[in-house]
Formats: C-alpha cells, sequence, structure tokens
C-alpha cells in the first residue's frame, strides 16, 4: 500500500552545509560555488530519473539555471549561520508510474510553492538497488526569499509559520489520494498521526542515511533497535487483535447454532401439531414445508433476530396429541409463565426444565451478540461521522490558513513599498551626505600623505593643524549622520513591526476562534445524534419482556421472566 510521508528542513551554514553542493547532489550534476571557489561534481551518480526547476511568474531568466540560481542564494547570505534553503523530502505511491508520479510532484509543487513566490528545484529519485524497491521519493529545495527585480529582496517569515506547514502536509495527502483515484487504485493516504486516526499502533522512526548504513552493514543502530521493538509490540497488539476476533467468531458461530436449533425445533412442534406457523413466525424462520434448496436459501439469509424470537412463544409444546392439536396450540399461546405461578401457588415443587435452560441461555447470547453488533455499528458509525467532520475542519482551516498568508503576503508587500519609500526620499540623502563626508576625509588624508617639500610646506604653513581639526569635525559629522540614519529607520519601523505584531495577534486569535467553533460544532453534532438515539429509543415499542416485567410488578408475585425481545 502507498505509505505518506512529508518532511521539511532547512539547509543552512550553521550545520556545515552549502545550498549549490546539496543542488549538486540531488540532481546528479557539476556545480561550482562561486563564493568559496569549491566545485561540487556528482554527475556519475545514478538513480536522478527527473530535474526541473519551476520558478515563479515574473522571476529572472537566470533563476532556471540551478547553478546560477543557488550561487546567487549563496551571495544573497552574509551571516554565517544563514538559512540557504528548505529541503523537501516526499515519498511518492509505487502503485503510480513514472509519469504519473511526475505529473503529481510538478502539480503540488507548482500550487502549493511556486504560486506563493519560491522558486522550486525538484528531483525525483529512484530506488536504490540494494533497499525497497519500492521507495520512490522527490526532494524539493525552495528558495527563502522573493524576487525583487532582477535580484532576490528579503525572507518571507510567513513561510515558515506552523500552520502553513500543517497545510501543506494535509494537500499532499489530498494531491496522492487524487492521483490514485485517477489511476483506478484503492490505495490511499493519511496525513495523520495513528493516535488522530485511533489506531492503537505505535509508529516507527526514520532510519536516515547513517542508520540504513549500520544496518545495511550488520551493526545494529539506536533508531533500527527502537523500531524493532516498536515492531514486536505492534505484531503482539495485531496478535491479540487476531486472537480476539478468532473468539468473537466462535462465540458468533455457537449463537447461530443454538438460534438454529431453536428454529428447527419449532418448526418441528408445529409440524407435530398439525398447525401452520403465523406470518411473523414464517418470515422469521420459513415455512418448515418449503423444499430442501429452498431451505438453503433461507438459512444463507441473516434472520431478524428481535422479530423471531419475539414470536417464538407462539409455538406449540413438543409433545402434542395429534387429535387434540387445536387445544394444545391454544395452550401454547398461553403466557409461559402461568404453569410456575400456579406451581407455586400449590406449593409443588420446582421442576428444572432443560429445553427452557437452553433457550434461556440462547437468548443470554443472542441479546449480547446483538448488544455487540449494535455497539459495533455505532463505533463505525461515530467514526465515520468523526472523519467526515476532520475532513471538514481540516479544509476550514486550510481556507484560514490560506487567508492569513495572504494577509501576511500584502502586509510585507505594504512594509516593502514603505522602506523603499524612505530609502528613496530620507535614506539617500544620508548616504549622499556621508559620502560627501568620506570624500573630504580622502582629501585630508591624501594631503598628510604627502613626503618631501611639499609635506614640509603643508606642515610650515599650518594646514596641517587644520585639517587635523577638520578631520576630527567630519569624523564626529559621520558619527552623528549614522545615527541620525538608524534613529530614523527605527522611527519608521516601529510602526511596521507594531502592524506585524498586530497581524499575528490578530490571526492567532482567529485560529483560536476557529477551534472553539469547530470544537462547539462538533459538540453540537454529538448532542443532536444522542438526542436521536435517545428519541430511538423512547419511541421503541414495548417488547413481550417488558410486559412481563410489567405484569410481574402489578401482581407483586414471584415470578421468572423471558425476554424474547
Amino acid at each position: 500500500m502507498a505509505l505518506y510521508r512529508f518532511s521539511a528542513e532547512i539547509i543552512g551554514r550553521g550545520k556545515g552545509y552549502s545550498a549549490t553542493a546539496a543542488a549538486a547532489y540531488r540532481a546528479g550534476e557539476r556545480i561550482e560555488d562561486e563564493r568559496t571557489g569549491e566545485v561540487h561534481d556528482y554527475r556519475r551518480r545514478d538513480g536522478v530519473l527527473h530535474t526541473e526547476i519551476l520558478a515563479p511568474e515574473g522571476a529572472p531568466a537566470w533563476a532556471r539555471d540551478r547553478a546560477k540560481l543557488w550561487n546567487a542564494v549563496e551571495q544573497a547570505e552574509r551571516r554565517r549561520d544563514a538559512q540557504l534553503s528548505r529541503q523537501l523530502i516526499l515519498a511518492l505511491p509505487h502503485e503510480l508510474s513514472d509519469a504519473q508520479r511526475q505529473e503529481l510532484v510538478r502539480d503540488f509543487v507548482q500550487r502549493e510553492f511556486v504560486n506563493r513566490g519560491m522558486v522550486a528545484d525538484l528531483a525525483i529519485h529512484a530506488p536504490d538497488r540494494t533497499g525497497d524497491a519500492r521507495n520512490h521519493h522527490a526532494h524539493v529545495m525552495l528558495t527563502m526569499r522573493r524576487f525583487d527585480g532582477e535580484r532576490f529582496g528579503n525572507k518571507e517569515r510567513g513561510w515558515n509559520d506552523d500552520g502553513v506547514l500543517r497545510g501543506w502536509r494535509y494537500q499532499w495527502a489530498q494531491f496522492q489520494n487524487r492521483a490514485l483515484e485517477r489511476a483506478g487504485h484503492k490505495a490511499r493516504v493519511d496525513h495523520r498521526s495513528y493516535a488522530d486516526q485511533g489506531i492503537d499502533r505505535e509508529p516507527t522512526q526514520h532510519l536516515g542515511k547513517w542508520a540504513h548504513r549500520m544496518e545495511k552493514a550488520g551493526k545494529p543502530s539506536r533508531i533500527g533497535e527502537q523500531n524493532r521493538q516498536v515492531q514486536a509490540r505492534n505484531a503482539e497488539r495485531a496478535q491479540r487483535e487476531h486472537q480476539f476476533k478468532v473468539i468473537s467468531l466462535e462465540a458468533e458461530r455457537e449463537k447461530r447454532r443454538l438460534l438454529d436449533a431453536q428454529r428447527h425445533k419449532i418448526q418441528t412442534d408445529f409440524a407435530q401439531a398439525g398447525k401452520q406457523p403465523p406470518p411473523q413466525a414464517r418470515e422469521a424462520f420459513g415455512d418448515a414445508a418449503r423444499a430442501p434448496e429452498a431451505e438453503k436459501e433461507r438459512e444463507a439469509e441473516p434472520v431478524p433476530i428481535r422479530e423471531a424470537f419475539a414470536e417464538s412463544s407462539q409455538a406449540p409444546p413438543s409433545e402434542v396429541d395429534p387429535v387434540r392439536a387445536g387445544e394444545a396450540f391454544e395452550d401454547a399461546r398461553r403466557d409461559p409463565d402461568t404453569g410456575e405461578r400456579e406451581r407455586d401457588e400449590r406449593n409443588e415443587p420446582e421442576i428444572w426444565d432443560r429445553d427452557a435452560y437452553e433457550r434461556e441461555q440462547a437468548d443470554k447470547l443472542i441479546e449480547a451478540a446483538i448488544a455487540e453488533a449494535e455497539d459495533a455499528e455505532r463505533r463505525a458509525k461515530e467514526d465515520a461521522r468523526r472523519e467526515r467532520f476532520e475532513d471538514w475542519a481540516a479544509r476550514q482551516r486550510q481556507k484560514l490558513f490560506s487567508r492569513q498568508l495572504e494577509a501576511r503576503d500584502v502586509q510585507h508587500l505594504a512594509h516593502e513599498r514603505i522602506r523603499e519609500l524612505w530609502a528613496n526620499r530620507i535614506g539617500e540623502d544620508f548616504d549622499r551626505r556621508r559620502r560627501e563626508a568620506n570624500a573630504d576625509i580622502r582629501a585630508i588624508e591624501a594631503r598628510q600623505a604627502q613626503t618631501g617639500i611639499k609635506a614640509w610646506l603643508y606642515r610650515v604653513s599650518g594646514d596641517a593643524e587644520a585639517d587635523r581639526t577638520e578631520m576630527d569635525v567630519l569624523r564626529v559629522r559621520k558619527h552623528d549622520l549614522s545615527r541620525e540614519q538608524e534613529m530614523a529607520r527605527e522611527t519608521m519601523e516601529a510602526p511596521l513591526r507594531a502592524e506585524a505584531v498586530a497581524l499575528n495577534e490578530r490571526q492567532e486569535i482567529e485560529l483560536r476562534q476557529l477551534e472553539r467553533q469547530l470544537a462547539e460544532k462538533w459538540e453540537q453534532s454529538w448532542n443532536r445524534t444522542g438526542h436521536r438515539a435517545n428519541d430511538n429509543q423512547r419511541a421503541r415499542k414495548k417488547s413481550r419482556g417488558d410486559q412481563a416485567r410489567g405484569r410481574e410488578e402489578q401482581d407483586g408475585g414471584r415470578v421468572r421472566v423471558r425476554s424474547y425481545d
């Protein structure tokens, strides 16, 4: 069956990684890192089935060149611990063909990432020759900055939101299921954990390349040992479940055997009495005079247990004189507890009735089977209803996440326009005055660096002392300009940060409100279902057992009641 995997991680310098090396390895190409001069050549690598770069509309042409793209990413990041790229590892269904898997990955990446403004570098890999033949997977490297004209702009922090990641995980499951359905496969995947799905299983951990190499070399790894322990516990759970199912099946067979025996006995009693069963009994047990092949068809059909045993008290006794069949049949329709009550009034000893005991035991087994079947049906309905509600709730969350992401994008663009206007109107003026100060400082330094007669005349004339004084003034002015520029930038950035914080708070409130509404919706639907079940129970017609218990309360006598409902 198809397996689900969607793992996301950051490729960063802080962990010793390089975007150019990662792209070259995943695509099986040769890329030279212009920042360090190092060459990453993986052209001899096999198993790379397909590589492709998807760029958003308006992206420059060089963004579709793998070497230029990731070298530009490396040049845009200055910090030693910079985050260079986001990497996704996607498990692909082995039931699909290579072309179908390629189309699945391209559609998912285009809709969820490229349309948001990211550049996606995807590579589809074949299973390892010595590994699992079903391990088809794809690596997707995503940029973390938007394009600002022909170059990268600021990083988009909204792409790091946990809600966005949850939406991607949900959408990847939906994309796979639609692809499997279009291809005519019954396999499906689920992005939820075992606990969220209500499955009594422990999940295993992904081995990773180092643990996989250790296991392949015959050396047990820590993760491998943990996975083997989890698999042993899961196998023990599965064995217990199987044993429970076997025991339940044997109990069900015993119930059916007792039911068939009692049905045959009732039919025999009617035949000996020379009477035809009433219509209700014929519907429940079938006509005893039917042909054998019709009898087999009847046995294959499910028996309405409650209706059958509700009418079984009308059956005549097993030993009846044929001449007095009518009286026997009338005696059979009497209250089965009348004889016991009369015997108690005459103080006669109670005689143990084996047939009555067997019927009572059969009643108990049948009632237990009915209760178990009803409980299983109720649980199945609850699980189906919960699954439908969870799917609907996931769609509501995805809609909210999409709206919130669009709001963040709109706010980010507005803030970028404000920063651009500030840089053109205010920041450029500070830069111009700083450049003038730097030019004056360089001129003074050039005069101070003179040698020979020019230097002697420069010192004697007093210009050297004046230049030193002016140099100090220029340095103070340059420092003041930097401080004023920082203060102006902080004055501009403060309301922008406040707007971003306010937007995040509003979105958190919206998320909490949505979760509260979903919980209230689920509680309301649960209460409505419970009210309907209670109404059905109240509206159920009283059975013979209920009527007998009512007679017992009215008479006040000691009566044993057998209920057949």
